[in-house]
């Protein structure tokens, strides 16, 4: 088996740093061998300069993008891997938040793509209306994020999978950016019922980011009840989750108690048996250490109560904020029942509802 395909065994097994090294000393043997301006150089490159952008490597990513890109547009031209190429580029420059010259790269590629008439299901080629619709939103150009979105992705929200679920909630959320609110929760409404993680195709989880939006558009239109119902099964779950760790907390501070109890009476026992005894018969330090040490491990055990979550787009502070917001709508209009069941159930969370 050759280094190159070495380097794209432990790739897919996601063991970046070790396919760093099988890519580089690839593309150096193909430059060698075969030449520097070689497709098969180009390729060890590409996955080279992804293996790098997988450790957070962007810069060093981007050089060896660049050299691909090259080598490709001189030797294929308008081909998919020059496509493929551009749109890895474009991304390097992306996640150096490089969002105009990332755009630039992208609109290269989508223009091969559009020539070509690339592939509709090439996971590759998707890749590209996605990163240029995102990197639009993020320098704030709505409407043309919106234009490129839906020009790349037809397929309908209902049936979105993967790449194109993804695509279908960036349109969601340009959609509401530009205060097309009906539009974009008729969206939304659709990729919920398929927004977890085994439904949509995806490794994350967009559930709650998908609530966030369609309760910022419910209450945009002023449906607040209806926010309110939608957002409140994540808050429910939420207090769920905070009673689960307060018992794990009670269990910490009684396991810290337990621990009090025994050093004192530990202590307590030496005392007397050192009262009892000649001096050196007295309890040797190394006695006492180790079961201390023991006790300490228990304590960093029972105190390590993290609560952790990763959202791809939202956090969900961001949805008790939203929904706090829902309650101070309902509360304006004079439905204090439900905007009290709202501040309740965030005062359970602690929530700052000042």
């Amino acid at each position: 088996m050759s280094v190159h395909w070495i380097g794209l065994s432990l790739y897919r097994q996601q063991k970046f740093s070790e396919a760093e090294g099988h890519f580089r000393q690839a593309a150096s043997m193909r430059a060698a061998t075969l030449g520097k301006k070689d497709k098969s150089t180009a390729r060890s490159l590409f996955w080279l300069g992804h293996s790098l952008l997988s450790q957070a490597k962007y810069a060093e990513a981007e050089s060896h993008f660049r050299r691909a890109v090259a080598i490709n547009t001189a030797v294929l031209g308008d081909d998919r891997e020059t496509a493929v190429s551009l749109t890895a580029l474009g991304e390097a420059l992306y996640l150096q938040k490089r969002y105009t010259k990332a755009e630039e790269q992208f609109r290269r590629s989508q223009l091969i793509i559009e020539q070509k008439g690339l592939g509709e299901n090439d996971t590759y080629i998707l890749t590209n209306p996605l990163l240029l619709g995102t990197s639009l939103c993020l320098q704030r150009r709505f409407k043309d994020a919106e234009d490129i979105l839906q020009s790349g992705f037809k397929v309908p929200p209902e049936q979105a999978f993967g790449i194109s679920f993804e695509a279908t909630l960036w349109l969601a959320r340009v959609l509401f950016y530009q205060g097309k609110h009906a539009e974009a929760e008729k969206i939304l409404v659709a990729l919920f019922p398929r927004s977890s993680r085994n439904c949509c195709g995806s490794d994350r989880d967009y559930t709650q980011t998908v609530i966030l939006f369609w309760g910022r558009c419910l209450n945009a239109q002023a449906k607040y009840s209806e926010a309110e119902s939608v957002m409140r099964q994540v808050i429910l779950d939420e207090c769920n989750k905070s009673r689960s760790r307060r018992s794990s907390l009670d269990d910490g501070f009684e396991v810290l108690r337990m621990v009090d109890e025994y050093e004192d009476d530990v202590s307590d026992r030496v005392s007397s048996e050192l009262s009892e005894e000649d001096e050196e018969d007295a309890i040797r330090e190394e006695d006492i250490a180790e079961p201390e040490a023991e006790n300490e491990a228990g304590v960093n055990e029972a105190e390590d109560f993290g609560f952790g979550e990763a959202w791809e787009y939202c956090h969900v502070s961001g949805i008790f904020a939203e929904y706090l917001a829902t309650g101070q709508h309902l509360e304006r209009e004079g439905k204090q029942v439900e905007a009290e069941s709202v501040f309740s159930l965030l005062a359970l969370l602690e929530w700052n509802i000042i």
